[in-house]
Protein backbone atom coordinates (compact mmCIF):
# COMPACT_ATOMS: atom_id res chain seq x y z
CA UNK A 1 0.00 0.00 0.00
CA UNK A 2 0.87 3.21 -0.47
CA UNK A 3 0.63 6.42 1.81
CA UNK A 4 0.96 9.92 1.28
CA UNK A 5 1.98 12.58 4.27
CA UNK A 6 0.85 11.62 7.15
CA UNK A 7 0.47 7.52 8.36
CA UNK A 8 -2.71 6.12 8.34
CA UNK A 9 -4.08 4.29 10.70
CA UNK A 10 -3.27 0.41 11.08
CA UNK A 11 0.09 0.99 9.05
CA UNK A 12 3.50 -0.33 10.75
CA UNK A 13 5.70 2.42 8.87
CA UNK A 14 5.57 5.14 6.06
CA UNK A 15 9.10 5.42 4.55
CA UNK A 16 10.20 8.59 2.53
CA UNK A 17 10.62 8.22 -1.54
CA UNK A 18 14.79 8.12 -0.93
CA UNK A 19 14.49 5.15 2.30
CA UNK A 20 15.26 1.85 0.95
CA UNK A 21 12.34 -0.33 1.20
CA UNK A 22 12.33 -2.98 3.91
CA UNK A 23 10.80 -5.68 1.53
CA UNK A 24 13.81 -7.55 0.55
CA UNK A 25 12.98 -8.97 -3.41
CA UNK A 26 13.16 -6.75 -6.11
CA UNK A 27 9.21 -7.52 -6.72
CA UNK A 28 6.32 -5.45 -5.54
CA UNK A 29 2.94 -6.78 -6.56
CA UNK A 30 -0.53 -5.68 -5.78
CA UNK A 31 -2.59 -8.03 -3.10
CA UNK A 32 -4.79 -8.52 -6.30
CA UNK A 33 -1.63 -9.50 -8.35
CA UNK A 34 -2.74 -7.14 -11.39
CA UNK A 35 0.47 -4.57 -10.99
CA UNK A 36 3.36 -5.98 -10.85
CA UNK A 37 6.82 -3.92 -10.71
CA UNK A 38 10.12 -5.54 -11.15
CA UNK A 39 12.91 -2.99 -9.56
CA UNK A 40 16.07 -4.67 -10.72
CA UNK A 41 14.94 -4.87 -14.45
CA UNK A 42 13.00 -1.32 -14.54
CA UNK A 43 9.95 -2.74 -15.61
CA UNK A 44 6.20 -3.05 -14.74
CA UNK A 45 2.66 -4.34 -15.75
CA UNK A 46 -0.55 -3.67 -15.47
CA UNK A 47 -2.86 -7.30 -15.93
CA UNK A 48 -6.21 -6.80 -15.35
CA UNK A 49 -8.91 -8.68 -17.56
CA UNK A 50 -9.92 -5.31 -19.94
CA UNK A 51 -6.51 -3.75 -19.94
CA UNK A 52 -2.50 -4.87 -20.32
CA UNK A 53 0.58 -3.21 -19.77
CA UNK A 54 4.14 -3.56 -19.88
CA UNK A 55 6.16 -0.42 -19.09
CA UNK A 56 10.01 0.88 -18.29
CA UNK A 57 12.80 0.02 -19.75
CA UNK A 58 11.43 -2.66 -22.75
CA UNK A 59 14.68 -3.34 -24.76
CA UNK A 60 16.76 -4.08 -21.63
CA UNK A 61 14.21 -6.47 -20.01
CA UNK A 62 13.24 -8.58 -23.17
CA UNK A 63 10.04 -10.33 -23.94
CA UNK A 64 7.24 -9.33 -20.92
CA UNK A 65 4.06 -10.96 -20.94
CA UNK A 66 0.65 -10.30 -18.89
CA UNK A 67 -2.51 -12.68 -19.32
CA UNK A 68 -3.06 -11.59 -23.00
CA UNK A 69 -0.43 -9.53 -23.71
CA UNK A 70 3.32 -10.13 -25.27
CA UNK A 71 5.60 -7.06 -26.19
CA UNK A 72 9.23 -8.25 -27.28
CA UNK A 73 10.63 -4.31 -27.63
CA UNK A 74 13.59 -3.30 -29.76
CA UNK A 75 12.87 0.75 -28.03
CA UNK A 76 15.05 1.08 -24.92
CA UNK A 77 11.84 3.13 -22.69
CA UNK A 78 8.18 2.52 -23.91
CA UNK A 79 4.60 1.89 -22.34
CA UNK A 80 2.72 -0.88 -24.48
CA UNK A 81 -1.00 -1.00 -23.41
CA UNK A 82 -3.83 -2.85 -25.30
CA UNK A 83 -6.92 -2.46 -23.87
CA UNK A 84 -10.95 -3.18 -24.73
CA UNK A 85 -12.95 -0.81 -26.10
CA UNK A 86 -16.33 -3.04 -25.26
CA UNK A 87 -17.30 -4.59 -21.99
CA UNK A 88 -15.73 -7.82 -22.79
CA UNK A 89 -12.55 -9.09 -21.87
CA UNK A 90 -9.44 -8.73 -24.05
CA UNK A 91 -9.46 -12.61 -24.89
CA UNK A 92 -13.19 -11.76 -26.50
CA UNK A 93 -12.72 -8.67 -27.72
CA UNK A 94 -14.29 -7.28 -30.93
CA UNK A 95 -12.68 -3.99 -30.94
CA UNK A 96 -9.20 -3.04 -28.74
CA UNK A 97 -6.88 -0.26 -29.02
CA UNK A 98 -3.41 -0.93 -28.69
CA UNK A 99 -0.99 2.46 -27.53
CA UNK A 100 2.50 2.57 -27.87
CA UNK A 101 4.47 5.50 -26.65
CA UNK A 102 8.14 6.18 -25.03
CA UNK A 103 9.65 9.61 -24.92
CA UNK A 104 8.07 12.85 -25.67
CA UNK A 105 8.41 16.58 -25.82
CA UNK A 106 7.06 19.72 -27.20
CA UNK A 107 8.85 21.02 -30.32
CA UNK A 108 11.35 23.28 -29.36
CA UNK A 109 11.88 21.46 -25.54
CA UNK A 110 15.16 22.31 -24.03
CA UNK A 111 16.69 21.39 -20.70
CA UNK A 112 19.60 23.03 -19.11
CA UNK A 113 23.29 21.49 -19.41
CA UNK A 114 22.53 18.95 -17.31
CA UNK A 115 18.99 17.63 -18.26
CA UNK A 116 17.66 18.50 -15.03
CA UNK A 117 16.14 21.87 -15.13
CA UNK A 118 13.37 23.22 -18.48
CA UNK A 119 14.52 26.01 -20.00
CA UNK A 120 12.13 26.33 -22.59
CA UNK A 121 8.54 24.47 -22.94
CA UNK A 122 8.53 24.68 -26.99
CA UNK A 123 5.20 24.54 -28.12
CA UNK A 124 2.91 21.90 -30.29
CA UNK A 125 3.27 19.72 -32.04
CA UNK A 126 4.38 17.07 -29.99
CA UNK A 127 7.19 15.10 -30.99
CA UNK A 128 6.92 11.56 -29.67
CA UNK A 129 9.68 8.92 -30.25
CA UNK A 130 8.68 6.02 -32.45
CA UNK A 131 7.95 2.49 -30.87
CA UNK A 132 9.52 -0.68 -32.69
CA UNK A 133 8.16 -3.88 -31.34
CA UNK A 134 6.31 -7.33 -31.82
CA UNK A 135 3.29 -7.57 -30.10
CA UNK A 136 1.07 -10.74 -29.44
CA UNK A 137 -2.40 -10.69 -28.15
CA UNK A 138 -4.04 -13.76 -26.87
CA UNK A 139 -7.68 -13.69 -28.75
CA UNK A 140 -10.49 -16.38 -29.81
CA UNK A 141 -11.11 -13.57 -32.34
CA UNK A 142 -9.80 -14.63 -36.02
CA UNK A 143 -11.29 -11.90 -37.57
CA UNK A 144 -9.48 -9.20 -35.78
CA UNK A 145 -7.26 -6.94 -37.99
CA UNK A 146 -4.84 -4.50 -37.17
CA UNK A 147 -4.79 -0.84 -38.27
CA UNK A 148 -2.09 2.49 -37.51
CA UNK A 149 -4.89 5.05 -36.58
CA UNK A 150 -4.64 8.92 -35.83
CA UNK A 151 -5.11 10.95 -32.95
CA UNK A 152 -8.59 11.57 -34.17
CA UNK A 153 -9.25 8.11 -35.07
CA UNK A 154 -8.89 7.88 -38.85
CA UNK A 155 -6.77 5.12 -40.40
CA UNK A 156 -3.62 5.53 -41.39
CA UNK A 157 -2.81 2.23 -42.62
CA UNK A 158 -3.13 -1.58 -42.25
CA UNK A 159 -0.23 -3.30 -40.27
CA UNK A 160 0.31 -6.85 -41.33
CA UNK A 161 -1.52 -9.59 -38.76
CA UNK A 162 -1.20 -13.41 -38.52
CA UNK A 163 -3.20 -15.28 -36.13
CA UNK A 164 -2.25 -18.94 -35.00
CA UNK A 165 -2.95 -20.62 -32.22
CA UNK A 166 -5.02 -18.22 -30.49
CA UNK A 167 -2.65 -15.54 -30.55
CA UNK A 168 -2.88 -12.17 -32.96
CA UNK A 169 0.76 -11.41 -33.90
CA UNK A 170 1.97 -8.29 -35.48
CA UNK A 171 4.53 -5.63 -35.37
CA UNK A 172 4.66 -1.80 -34.79
CA UNK A 173 7.27 0.94 -35.72
CA UNK A 174 8.41 3.99 -37.12
CA UNK A 175 6.55 3.69 -40.74
CA UNK A 176 2.83 3.97 -39.11
CA UNK A 177 3.83 7.58 -37.71
CA UNK A 178 1.38 7.03 -34.73
CA UNK A 179 0.87 5.55 -31.24
CA UNK A 180 -2.46 4.08 -31.80
CA UNK A 181 -3.51 1.26 -32.86
CA UNK A 182 -7.47 0.08 -33.71
CA UNK A 183 -7.47 -3.56 -33.21
CA UNK A 184 -10.91 -4.78 -34.49
CA UNK A 185 -13.19 -6.61 -36.75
Amino acid sequence: DTALFDRPDGYDAVLDVMEASEVPDDIREADTKQLRRDIKQRVATIDSPRSQAVLGFLKEAGALTTSDLTVDCETPFATIAVSALDDEPIRSSRKLLLTAVGRAENTGYKYNLLRNKTVARGTGPILIEPIQADVSIRTGNQALKVRAISNTGEIISEVPSTWRDGKLTFQIGPEAKTMYYAIED
